[in-house]
């Protein structure tokens, strides 16, 4: 039995040099990373402020006289001109007022006829000593009493005729009916709104910012307040629910009169052209105001930061290739890039792609970052403030200039817009 193993056992001893030989290890290759080179850039600050929009005439639709509604001249929603016809009320009763009215006139006139020749009659008598001079007297009396009938009867006509125009009622201004409130057939009056119009072209952009943001800016928005509305710079931006940049920019309309002393804000005003009527009265969007511009600050995407335990850092290449650690201090956000205050100086090279690749000492061979078409488009506006003002009385809570983002880090006290308004919602 152990003479048939002994040939196994040798021949697996032939066998052990060749399985102790090693094949030679490849050398890894160095991981690819995207990198940026830093660079100064002046970048434009940006404050936005929540707002509501409003017609800057909201008109009430209410009949001058009582009566039942006949038609209604226009379609819900239309957008019509000044002195469009838009409803008409039963004329019938306010005709026969008129056909009264007319008729009294006559009887005025007839008798103011008859006045008049009895004062000349009487006239001629008291030449002749043939009535005495107090008939006269009462002619004469009783004459200008008729003719004061007659303006009074002619008065009351006018009435009658005015009231039976008001059976038409007209468009007061410009702009969009919303629907109607009644019926045909109803029996409407002077304390009816029969609709509600709104001009809308322009239409303005209203937002509230606290008391300590107007101090700031009072002087500048009384300097505005100065130029005609017409010369006033288009240079507010209103950024649609959708995140779209309205196409036509706004101007400084003017500041309200006083501060609210429940909720320590003022309200502001904005106009935006809106010849198509495509922005309505009620809609949310963000006034968009330059406030400052940042002169010769450095700016990486955001993606380039490392957090750790509330420190941030970047990955930089070194001139070897070699990859470093250097902590930074950043500033403003704008869109998807930041501001490096401290850390970083103009030609160095900074890792944005492929940081979970790579760590401090390591090696890496590098590419030129793509940015995508939104960094490219946020790269030209700084921190955008998303204002917390949806409400007056959040942003009396607030106690600042209602907004968010980092711009307000510095500029929260004095950057409150040229023309900034907030919303009430």
């Amino acid at each position: 039995m152990n003479l048939r193993i002994l040939p196994l056992f040798l021949f697996s001893l032939a066998l052990l040099p060749g399985c102790k030989e090693k094949k030679p290890q490849q050398a890894s290759t160095p991981p690819t990373v995207e990198v940026i080179s830093a660079s100064e850039t002046d970048l434009p600050v940006y404050r936005e402020i929540v707002a509501t929009l409003q017609g800057p005439v909201n008109t009430k639709i209410k009949p001058k006289i009582q009566g039942y509604l006949l038609t209604q001249e226009y379609e819900d929603g239309a957008l019509v001109k000044k002195d469009d016809l838009l409803f008409t009320i039963d004329p019938s009763t306010y005709e026969i007022d008129v056909q009264q009215a007319k008729a009294n006139v006559e009887v005025q006139e007839a008798n103011l006829v008859k006045a008049e020749l009895t004062v000349q009659r009487d006239q001629e008598l008291i030449k002749a000593d043939a009535i005495s001079q107090k008939q006269l007297d009462n002619a004469v009396q009783e004459r200008d009493a008729v003719k004061a009938q007659v303006a009074a009867s002619k008065a009351a006509l006018n009435q009658a005729k005015l009231n039976l125009s008001y059976c038409k009622i007209y468009a007061p201004i410009a702009g969009i009916v919303g629907k109607a409130s009644t019926d045909i057939g109803d029996l409407v009056g002077p304390t009816q709104v029969l609709a509600t119009m709104s001009n809308l072209d322009p239409i303005q952009a209203v937002f509230y910012i606290p008391e300590r943001a107007y101090m700031s800016r009072a002087e500048r928005l009384q300097e505005l307040v100065k130029i005609p509305l017409s010369e006033r710079p288009e240079d507010i931006e209103l950024v649609m629910a959708d995140g779209s940049i309205y196409k036509h920019k706004g101007r400084f309309q003017f500041i309200n009169r006083q501060i609210d002393s429940g909720t320590g804000t003022i309200g502001v005003y904005v106009l935006f052209a809106n010849p198509n009527s495509i922005l309505r009265p009620g809609q949310y969007a963000m006034v968009r105001i330059k406030i400052n511009t940042l002169k010769d600050i450095i700016k990486i995407p955001q993606r380039a930061i490392v957090e750790t335990q509330g420190m941030s850092s970047v990955y930089t290449v070194n001139s070897d290739d070699t990859v470093a650690s250097v902590p930074v201090k950043l500033g403003e956000t704008s869109g998807s890039n930041v501001v490096v205050t401290s850390g970083l100086k103009t030609g160095d090279t900074v890792i944005v792609e492929g940081i979970q690749k790579v760590k401090k000492g390591a090696k890496v061979k590098t590419t030129l970052f793509k940015s995508s078409s939104s960094d490219s488009s946020d790269s030209s506006s700084s921190s955008s403030n998303s204002s917390a003002s949806s409400s007056q009385s959040s942003t009396s809570s607030s106690g600042s200039d209602s907004s968010s983002g980092s711009s307000s880090s510095s500029d929260s006290s004095s950057s409150s817009a040229d023309s900034s308004q907030g919303t009430q919602s």
